[in-house]
């Protein structure tokens, strides 16, 4: 190439060669400035066969340094200064370089080679002091064969390999995209790859190698979009390359001036060609790294949709084969692997002649001692036109780049906690393709959870309900229900619903008559302010400060609570400060399943108990029914599945997903039952299904617990009558009979059936023990025992002067309860609940293991920095989903089709609150389609990916001059974590204004 543009350089020295920006060198300007650095090199080594990295920004500097390399017969290694370190150091190990060419504002930190800052005034003058023209010590006679150029590429066996191309394919290469792509001398270029990419080759060579001039722009410049379209009108490009996924982001008429549009890297679908095609050549290249650049170009494409999008012609000189597994020819019509053969075929995988030899093999069809490279490409030639079909292995094309899964998966399994890997590339959401991570945690030896680990899950829950209520200077009032989400759709729970909730806690607590209360997790007062007139004194604690300091003012602000409210600020563990033996009341509702596990619940009884009067209780409320989180997680996934369409065995992954990474605890009622052997001072226990005629998740998958200290004389429903459903009594009518004709003093109606769960364990029975593929509402029986509605009881006791209380019923039969009906009028009770087993097992028997679901939400954050220091920012999956094990199918090998969707949701997120905060948040937005981001949103888990970060950066450049990296978003994905680096970033040179959307605020 070099000795084309040199002859150019003579034929036309004052033609613009190069320009960037407002920069521009000629053709004689470029190659004098060549020459001197070829000079120098040679001065420092540079010969055939010996590698020069290149780790420099998009810059002149940097096409000065690929000719002048050139130009001494020694091949380049590009090194991108936005790769991190581990992946570069790994890349100079394994290439030796003789050095490598940087500049301090790269900010690429090299150990492993002598590097060589090409910006330090003493290197600047060495070079200026070079001759300008090209003489014996530069001029060589170097072999066709000798490496051009390498390039580090996905590897599939988990290291990057480096492609060797040499020097023998270039001149037919470049003779081909004059022919094809219509170049001349008025033609310009832009070259879009980074040098990282071998089309950046094909962009320099095309354009210095024919005559034209070479347009360099900055990445932020470059961005798909309104970026790239305002950079080619604004320097005319003729010609430009674009992988077809950054293309269809791009509107059908934003570049006019751009006369031949080139396609490549990944399959360019007949719409987007049917789109492109007209007004402009569109054409479509094909060729993997192990050739140069191109092995086969088309013919200018006429955006028919009936067919796929033909690979091209072979260019000049190449061989293209279509071959079965045994090496012959396919008929025309049928399906094989795509051979390329040539002059362009690298000479190999530099240092891995093992690996060389498996994809580069012997040609059969060509000139004795050739070789051809086996793609992986499954292809279908048709009239002599190639299409593509598929891989034959795993390797996946995207957004230009070709990307080996078990490169990631490799990196992955270096990290210590990582038993196995698996990536895939989904598309869960219509026309939003993402990389997806999985991995199966390395299973610890089973421990208790021990102190730190406690803290660190209150730490967690503390800082969720502290950026939750942060932004409120003072909370909603007496009904704030903000935040009370439904499980089943992310939409808040109905006001009515929410009411009726707290109206039952309410009366609860106040049929205790309660003097002295105190309440852990007072939360936003909720039932505070209820019970708290009726109390001589109420204290109440939370761990979330902000709750606090705006009840404080609320409560100064209302003269009759204002000397018998008492709020603090500390977890429900700490009882520094509360009386002993004070309350006869105690309320925690609705914070239990916060709790890190059944030891620190258990600490905080005792506590409890120390606090307590005697003769007082505990009221605990909103508890979760380990019972029933199977059937829970089931009628969730049921509902997002009928939404999405999924199949009863992705629903069945769900499920189990969902309930090795629940994070909150649940607990069965068998171990309230045992709490009295583990906790001296209790006299009794009262566990009652939640009252209330609606049914939502609240009333049927949680209950409540009193729990009554010594002292206190309870009512035993323990003995007297029982009728079992279904075999003694099966209506309400019976049940009034027998209560009007006997009249006993106390009736247990045992093992109804619960209405209020009807339909989810219909559900769960259709997903998991269905023999269905396909979930359809067909297979939930319309049909079968009726239930009873818990309500139901209490309007039938009632009317016959009776009291009723609802509890669970026994061990096994968890769609169903128990009611015991009682003629005295008492509010305390014990035994309820009927157990059957005296002996408790331990107490953690009875709680779901909060370790898993809490490692994995680390491990997988601890993942993606993990993966952010190794790999490129393309490669890093936009989520990580960390799995108990790995699907298997029959034949025990990874079944990658059974591997669940990700969590791609908002979560409940904090607005903005900073100027900072407010830009990024509605850039978030205006990238990714949203009408809203919150600050603790993952760009990532929203629906990015690689392109759109670029997008992203690029708009953040504008709006206030920051040169943010793109790798800072993969390692910062939110807008609390990225806005503090805007103002220590460096400042853009030029930072075109942009209206700002109505969302933003001025930058101070």
């Amino acid at each position: 190439m070099t000795q084309l543009f040199e002859a150019h350089a003579a034929r036309a020295p004052d033609a613009v060669a190069l320009c960037l920006g407002d920069e521009q060198l000629t053709y004689a300007e470029l190659n004098a400035r060549a020459n001197q650095f070829a000079h120098w090199l040679v001065e420092q080594g540079a010969a055939p066969e010996r590698l020069i990295g290149i780790a420099l920004p998009r810059s002149v500097d940097a096409i000065v340094a690929v000719l002048a390399v050139l130009k001494t017969g020694a091949a380049y290694l590009p090194l991108d200064p936005d790769y991190p370190r581990h992946r570069l150091e790994s890349m100079l190990r394994d290439a030796a370089p003789l050095l490598v060419l940087s500049s301090r504002d790269a900010g690429v930190e090299i150990s492993a080679a002598r590097t060589v800052y090409l910006g330090d005034a003493d290197v600047v003058a060495t070079i200026a002091a070079q001759p300008r023209q090209v003489g014996p010590a530069v001029q060589r006679a170097f072999q066709p064969l000798q490496i051009a150029y390498v390039l580090y590429t996905s590897g599939s066996t988990g290291v990057p390999k480096g492609v060797a191309i040499t020097h023998a394919g270039v001149g037919p290469l470049l003779c081909s995209y004059r022919d094809r792509l219509r170049i001349n001398a008025d033609s310009r270029v832009l070259q879009f790859a980074s040098l990282n990419f071998d089309a950046s080759f094909a962009e320099i060579g095309m354009a210095l190698g024919l005559g034209a001039c070479l347009v360099l722009a900055r990445a932020s410049d470059l961005v798909p979009g309104p970026a790239l379209v305002q950079t080619c009108q604004r320097q005319r490009i003729t010609h430009l390359a674009l992988p077809p996924s950054l293309l269809a982001t791009m509107a059908h008429d934003s570049l006019p001036g751009v006369r031949t549009l080139v396609v490549g890297g990944e399959t360019c679908p007949p719409q987007l060609a049917k789109t492109w095609s007209t007004g402009r050549r569109l054409i479509n290249a094909y060729g993997p790294t192990e050739i140069t650049v191109d092995a086969l170009i088309s013919a200018p494409l006429d955006g028919d949709e009936s067919s796929r999008v033909p690979l091209g012609e072979p260019v000049r000189e190449a061989r293209v084969y279509v071959l079965d597994e045994a090496l012959r020819q396919v008929a025309d019509g049928e399906e094989g692997e795509l051979y390329l053969a040539g002059p362009g075929l690298a000479r190999g995988y530099l240092h891995r002649a093992a690996l060389s030899s498996k994809r580069f093999v012997a040609d059969p069809y060509g000139p004795p001692g050739s070789r051809m490279y086996r793609s992986g490409d499954r292809v279908r030639r048709q009239a002599g036109c190639i299409s593509f079909v598929g891989r034959a292995d795993q390797q996946i094309k995207w957004h230009g780049l070709r990307i080996e899964p078990g490169e990631i998966e490799a990196c992955l399994l270096r990290h210590p906690e990582v038993a196995q890997a698996a990536l895939v590339l989904r598309e869960d959401r219509p026309g939003q393709p993402q990389l997806i991570g999985y991995v199966a945690q390395r299973q610890p030896a089973l421990e208790s959870p021990d102190e730190v680990a406690e803290v660190a899950h209150v730490s967690e829950w503390q800082h969720l309900h502290d950026r939750f209520y942060a932004d409120q200077a003072e909370l909603a009032g007496e009904e704030d229900f903000t935040g009370w989400n439904s499980s089943y759709d992310g939409t808040p729970i109905a006001l009515e619903h929410m009411r009726e909730w707290r109206q039952a806690t309410v009366d609860r607590v106040l049929a205790m008559q309660p003097g002295h209360v105190l309440e852990l997790g007072v939360g936003t007062g909720l039932v505070m302010w209820q019970v708290a007139p009726h109390c001589q004194s109420y204290w109440g604690t939370d761990f979330s400060r902000p709750v606090i300091d705006s009840l404080r003012d609320r409560v100064a602000r209302q003269p009759a609570l204002r000397d018998r409210v008492h709020l603090r600020h500390q977890p429900a563990h700490d009882g520094d400060g509360l009386p002993r033996e004070h309350f006869d009341t105690i309320i925690i509702n609705s914070v239990v399943m916060y709790f890190p596990g059944v030891d620190y619940l258990l600490g905080v009884l005792r506590l409890c108990v120390e606090l307590l009067a005697p003769g007082g209780r505990i009221y605990l409320g909103d508890i979760r029914s380990l019972r029933l989180l199977r059937c829970f997680a089931t009628a969730i996934a049921w509902q997002r599945a009928e939404t999405a369409r999924h199949s009863v065995g992705e629903t069945r992954r769900a499920v189990e997903q969902e309930l090795a990474l629940e994070n909150e605890l649940l607990l069965d009622p068998e171990f309230f039952a045992a709490l009295p052997a583990w906790i001296d001072g209790l006299a009794g226990v009262d566990i009652q299904l939640k009252r209330g005629r609606c049914h939502n998740e609240l009333t049927r998958h949680r209950y409540d617990v009193v729990l009554h200290k010594r002292g206190a004389s309870p009512v035993s429903l323990v003995e007297g009558a029982e009728l079992v459903w279904s075999q003694h009594v099966d209506s309400l009518e019976q049940i009034a009979t027998y209560l009007q004709s006997k009249k006993p003093p106390t009736l247990r109606v045992s093992g109804l059936p619960n209405a209020r769960l009807s339909d989810e364990i219909a559900a769960m029975r259709a997903v998991w023990e269905s023999g269905h593929d396909v979930l359809t509402r067909s297979l939930v029986p319309q049909a079968g025992i009726p239930g009873v509605d818990p309500e139901d009881l209490h309007g039938l006791a009632h009317r016959l002067g009776y009291q009723v209380v609802t509890t669970w019923a026994r061990v096994g039969q968890d769609d169903r309860f128990d009611a015991v009906f009682f003629a005295e009028q008492t509010q305390a009770l014990t035994d309820v609940y009927r157990t059957d087993h005296p002996i408790p097992l331990p107490p953690s028997n009875y709680a779901n293991r909060l370790d898993h679901g809490r490692g994995a939400r680390a491990l997988a954050a601890t993942l993606r920095s993990y993966l952010a220091e190794r790999l490129p920012a393309p490669m890093i999956p936009a989520a990580i989903v960390v799995l108990p094990s790995m699907p298997l199918n029959a034949n025990g090998k990874l079944d990658r089709a059974a591997l669940p969707a990700p969590e791609l949701s908002r979560q409940d997120s904090r607005e903005p609150s900073t100027p900072q905060e407010s830009l990024l948040a509605g850039l978030f937005a205006e990238v990714l389609g949203l009408d809203r981001v919150g600050i603790d949103d993952s760009f990532f888990e929203l629906g990015g990916h690689s392109l759109l970060a670029m997008r992203l950066v690029a708009l953040v450049r504008q709006a206030c001059g920051a040169e943010l990296p793109v790798r800072a978003l993969f390692e910062t994905p939110t807008v609390a974590a990225l806005a503090p680096q805007l103002d220590q970033a460096p400042r853009a040179t030029r930072a075109p204004l942009r209206p700002m959307r109505s969302t933003e605020q001025p930058l101070p």
